[in-house]
Protein backbone atom coordinates (compact mmCIF):
# COMPACT_ATOMS: atom_id res chain seq x y z
CA UNK A 1 0.00 0.00 0.00
CA UNK A 2 1.23 3.64 -0.80
CA UNK A 3 1.34 6.85 1.70
CA UNK A 4 -2.03 7.83 1.25
CA UNK A 5 -4.03 5.49 0.35
CA UNK A 6 -5.82 5.67 3.73
CA UNK A 7 -6.69 9.07 3.37
CA UNK A 8 -7.96 7.73 -0.47
CA UNK A 9 -9.93 5.08 1.01
CA UNK A 10 -11.69 7.55 2.59
CA UNK A 11 -11.99 9.92 -0.28
CA UNK A 12 -13.26 6.92 -1.78
CA UNK A 13 -15.94 6.04 0.55
CA UNK A 14 -17.09 9.25 0.63
CA UNK A 15 -17.67 9.80 -3.03
CA UNK A 16 -14.93 12.66 -3.17
CA UNK A 17 -12.51 11.28 -5.05
CA UNK A 18 -12.76 12.63 -8.92
CA UNK A 19 -13.81 9.92 -11.41
CA UNK A 20 -9.95 9.24 -12.59
CA UNK A 21 -8.78 8.84 -9.44
CA UNK A 22 -11.67 6.61 -8.48
CA UNK A 23 -11.11 4.37 -11.07
CA UNK A 24 -7.54 3.95 -11.01
CA UNK A 25 -8.01 3.16 -6.87
CA UNK A 26 -11.24 0.70 -8.27
CA UNK A 27 -8.44 -1.08 -10.75
CA UNK A 28 -6.03 -1.10 -7.49
CA UNK A 29 -8.52 -2.77 -5.40
CA UNK A 30 -9.20 -6.12 -7.89
CA UNK A 31 -5.38 -6.58 -8.33
CA UNK A 32 -3.99 -5.59 -4.67
CA UNK A 33 -5.21 -7.97 -1.94
CA UNK A 34 -4.11 -5.67 0.82
CA UNK A 35 -5.68 -2.96 -0.68
CA UNK A 36 -9.37 -4.28 -0.90
CA UNK A 37 -8.79 -5.68 2.80
CA UNK A 38 -8.46 -2.63 3.98
CA UNK A 39 -11.32 -1.21 1.61
CA UNK A 40 -13.60 -3.98 3.51
CA UNK A 41 -12.64 -3.37 7.03
CA UNK A 42 -13.06 0.15 6.52
CA UNK A 43 -16.72 -0.78 5.24
CA UNK A 44 -17.21 -3.55 8.17
CA UNK A 45 -16.21 -0.72 10.59
CA UNK A 46 -18.80 1.74 8.59
CA UNK A 47 -21.63 -0.89 9.27
CA UNK A 48 -20.40 -1.42 12.96
CA UNK A 49 -20.81 2.11 13.85
CA UNK A 50 -24.51 2.10 12.06
CA UNK A 51 -24.91 -0.91 14.20
CA UNK A 52 -23.98 1.03 16.91
CA UNK A 53 -26.13 4.24 16.81
CA UNK A 54 -29.48 1.28 15.96
CA UNK A 55 -28.53 -0.72 19.28
CA UNK A 56 -30.74 1.43 21.90
CA UNK A 57 -33.53 0.83 19.59
CA UNK A 58 -32.57 -2.93 19.54
CA UNK A 59 -32.19 -3.54 23.03
CA UNK A 60 -35.31 -1.83 24.02
CA UNK A 61 -37.07 -4.63 21.66
CA UNK A 62 -34.96 -7.33 23.54
CA UNK A 63 -36.19 -6.11 26.42
CA UNK A 64 -40.29 -5.83 25.51
CA UNK A 65 -39.89 -9.42 24.32
CA UNK A 66 -37.85 -10.23 27.39
CA UNK A 67 -40.49 -9.15 29.23
CA UNK A 68 -43.41 -10.34 27.48
CA UNK A 69 -42.09 -14.07 27.46
CA UNK A 70 -39.68 -14.57 30.62
CA UNK A 71 -40.65 -11.50 32.93
CA UNK A 72 -38.85 -8.19 33.79
CA UNK A 73 -35.47 -7.77 32.99
CA UNK A 74 -32.81 -4.76 33.43
CA UNK A 75 -31.26 -3.68 29.94
CA UNK A 76 -28.07 -3.43 29.42
CA UNK A 77 -25.85 -0.23 29.27
CA UNK A 78 -24.59 1.11 26.02
CA UNK A 79 -21.13 2.61 26.17
CA UNK A 80 -20.82 4.81 22.98
CA UNK A 81 -18.22 5.06 20.50
CA UNK A 82 -15.91 7.65 18.77
CA UNK A 83 -16.66 7.72 15.25
CA UNK A 84 -13.13 7.73 13.71
CA UNK A 85 -10.06 5.76 13.73
CA UNK A 86 -11.61 2.71 15.33
CA UNK A 87 -9.87 0.07 13.19
CA UNK A 88 -8.24 -2.77 14.47
CA UNK A 89 -8.94 -2.17 18.21
CA UNK A 90 -12.86 -3.63 17.47
CA UNK A 91 -12.72 -5.98 14.70
CA UNK A 92 -14.42 -8.12 16.68
CA UNK A 93 -17.36 -6.00 17.05
CA UNK A 94 -17.22 -5.34 13.26
CA UNK A 95 -17.47 -9.29 12.62
CA UNK A 96 -20.39 -9.05 15.30
CA UNK A 97 -22.28 -6.11 13.31
CA UNK A 98 -21.60 -8.25 10.23
CA UNK A 99 -23.64 -10.74 11.72
CA UNK A 100 -26.71 -8.64 12.88
CA UNK A 101 -26.94 -7.37 9.89
CA UNK A 102 -27.07 -10.83 8.09
CA UNK A 103 -29.19 -12.07 10.89
CA UNK A 104 -31.40 -9.66 12.73
CA UNK A 105 -34.78 -11.22 14.14
CA UNK A 106 -36.57 -7.77 14.63
CA UNK A 107 -35.23 -6.96 10.61
CA UNK A 108 -38.02 -7.46 7.56
CA UNK A 109 -37.22 -10.23 5.68
CA UNK A 110 -37.31 -8.16 2.26
CA UNK A 111 -34.11 -7.93 0.08
CA UNK A 112 -34.59 -4.12 0.53
CA UNK A 113 -34.16 -4.32 3.95
CA UNK A 114 -31.22 -6.73 3.58
CA UNK A 115 -29.19 -4.37 1.09
CA UNK A 116 -30.49 -0.73 1.25
CA UNK A 117 -27.01 0.16 3.06
CA UNK A 118 -26.92 3.80 2.45
CA UNK A 119 -23.67 5.77 2.39
CA UNK A 120 -23.13 8.30 4.51
CA UNK A 121 -24.34 12.33 3.19
CA UNK A 122 -20.96 15.01 3.44
CA UNK A 123 -22.36 17.79 1.25
CA UNK A 124 -19.61 20.40 0.08
CA UNK A 125 -21.45 23.50 1.32
CA UNK A 126 -21.52 26.37 -0.61
CA UNK A 127 -22.26 29.98 0.69
CA UNK A 128 -25.82 30.49 1.67
CA UNK A 129 -26.66 27.12 1.35
CA UNK A 130 -24.65 25.88 4.85
CA UNK A 131 -27.47 26.26 6.90
CA UNK A 132 -29.78 24.21 4.22
CA UNK A 133 -26.85 21.55 4.18
CA UNK A 134 -26.18 21.11 7.66
CA UNK A 135 -29.97 20.45 7.87
CA UNK A 136 -30.13 17.68 5.31
CA UNK A 137 -26.96 15.79 6.55
CA UNK A 138 -28.43 15.95 10.08
CA UNK A 139 -32.00 14.82 8.93
CA UNK A 140 -30.55 11.91 6.47
CA UNK A 141 -27.94 10.79 9.07
CA UNK A 142 -31.32 10.46 11.66
CA UNK A 143 -32.94 8.80 9.57
CA UNK A 144 -35.78 11.66 9.14
CA UNK A 145 -36.06 11.14 5.38
CA UNK A 146 -39.47 13.48 5.04
CA UNK A 147 -36.80 16.31 6.66
CA UNK A 148 -34.25 15.58 4.58
CA UNK A 149 -36.08 14.87 1.37
CA UNK A 150 -37.21 18.77 2.32
CA UNK A 151 -33.91 20.13 2.52
CA UNK A 152 -32.39 18.13 -0.33
CA UNK A 153 -35.24 19.50 -2.91
CA UNK A 154 -33.95 22.70 -2.09
CA UNK A 155 -30.65 22.33 -2.74
CA UNK A 156 -31.12 20.37 -5.99
CA UNK A 157 -33.72 23.51 -6.82
CA UNK A 158 -29.87 25.83 -6.11
CA UNK A 159 -27.45 22.98 -7.97
CA UNK A 160 -29.47 20.49 -9.83
CA UNK A 161 -26.37 18.92 -11.27
CA UNK A 162 -24.99 17.98 -7.36
CA UNK A 163 -24.45 14.26 -7.72
CA UNK A 164 -24.19 14.13 -3.52
CA UNK A 165 -27.38 15.81 -3.44
CA UNK A 166 -28.82 13.68 -6.15
CA UNK A 167 -28.12 10.57 -4.70
CA UNK A 168 -29.57 11.60 -1.04
CA UNK A 169 -32.65 13.03 -2.95
CA UNK A 170 -33.44 10.03 -4.48
CA UNK A 171 -32.19 7.47 -1.11
CA UNK A 172 -34.90 10.12 0.71
CA UNK A 173 -37.42 9.31 -2.10
CA UNK A 174 -37.04 5.73 -2.07
CA UNK A 175 -37.36 6.05 1.77
CA UNK A 176 -40.45 7.97 1.82
CA UNK A 177 -42.55 5.81 -1.20
CA UNK A 178 -41.92 8.45 -3.29
CA UNK A 179 -40.72 5.92 -6.19
CA UNK A 180 -41.26 7.90 -9.38
CA UNK A 181 -39.09 10.96 -7.82
CA UNK A 182 -36.68 8.54 -6.64
CA UNK A 183 -36.19 6.75 -10.05
CA UNK A 184 -36.12 10.28 -11.57
CA UNK A 185 -32.55 11.04 -9.33
CA UNK A 186 -31.04 7.44 -9.99
CA UNK A 187 -32.17 7.56 -13.94
CA UNK A 188 -30.12 11.03 -13.85
CA UNK A 189 -26.98 9.62 -12.00
CA UNK A 190 -27.37 6.16 -13.90
CA UNK A 191 -27.32 8.50 -17.20
CA UNK A 192 -24.39 10.99 -16.02
CA UNK A 193 -20.74 10.68 -16.11
CA UNK A 194 -19.60 11.50 -12.39
CA UNK A 195 -18.21 9.08 -9.59
CA UNK A 196 -21.68 8.04 -8.18
CA UNK A 197 -23.25 7.31 -11.56
CA UNK A 198 -22.82 3.45 -10.75
CA UNK A 199 -24.66 4.10 -7.43
CA UNK A 200 -27.54 5.30 -9.51
CA UNK A 201 -27.68 2.05 -11.38
CA UNK A 202 -27.64 -0.04 -7.97
CA UNK A 203 -30.34 2.00 -6.92
CA UNK A 204 -32.70 1.70 -9.88
CA UNK A 205 -32.01 -1.84 -8.63
CA UNK A 206 -32.73 -1.29 -5.10
CA UNK A 207 -36.08 0.40 -6.31
CA UNK A 208 -37.56 -2.62 -7.89
CA UNK A 209 -36.92 -4.68 -5.03
CA UNK A 210 -38.74 -1.83 -2.67
CA UNK A 211 -41.75 -2.58 -5.05
CA UNK A 212 -40.94 -5.91 -3.70
CA UNK A 213 -40.70 -6.83 -7.59
CA UNK A 214 -37.65 -8.87 -7.10
CA UNK A 215 -37.44 -10.45 -10.80
CA UNK A 216 -37.51 -7.17 -12.51
CA UNK A 217 -34.42 -6.15 -9.86
CA UNK A 218 -32.79 -9.60 -11.40
CA UNK A 219 -33.12 -9.00 -14.65
CA UNK A 220 -31.75 -5.55 -14.25
CA UNK A 221 -28.66 -6.61 -11.88
CA UNK A 222 -28.04 -8.89 -14.94
CA UNK A 223 -27.58 -5.91 -17.30
CA UNK A 224 -25.68 -4.07 -15.09
CA UNK A 225 -21.57 -4.43 -14.56
CA UNK A 226 -20.66 -2.56 -11.91
CA UNK A 227 -16.53 -1.47 -11.86
CA UNK A 228 -16.78 -0.04 -8.42
CA UNK A 229 -15.49 -2.45 -5.93
CA UNK A 230 -18.31 -2.12 -3.08
CA UNK A 231 -20.90 -2.42 -5.44
CA UNK A 232 -19.43 -5.16 -7.55
CA UNK A 233 -19.64 -6.71 -3.76
CA UNK A 234 -23.04 -6.39 -3.01
CA UNK A 235 -24.39 -7.05 -6.53
CA UNK A 236 -22.90 -10.53 -6.34
CA UNK A 237 -24.41 -11.32 -2.84
CA UNK A 238 -27.75 -9.67 -4.36
CA UNK A 239 -27.49 -11.98 -7.60
CA UNK A 240 -27.08 -15.20 -5.22
CA UNK A 241 -29.75 -14.06 -3.28
CA UNK A 242 -32.16 -14.03 -6.61
CA UNK A 243 -31.20 -17.15 -8.15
Amino acid sequence: MQSDDYMKIDQYLQGELPAAEREALENRFWEEPELAAELEMRQQMDTYLRTQAQLPGLQEKMASLSQEHFGRMAKPKVRQLARRRLYYAVAVAATFALLLFVWNPFASNDLYSQFAEHPPLALVEKGGEEALATQAEQAFEAGDYQAAYEALAELNAQAPTDPQVLLALGISALETGQLTAARQSFETLAGGQTALREYGSWYLILCHLKEGNNESARELLQQTDFRDFSLASKAELLRQELQ
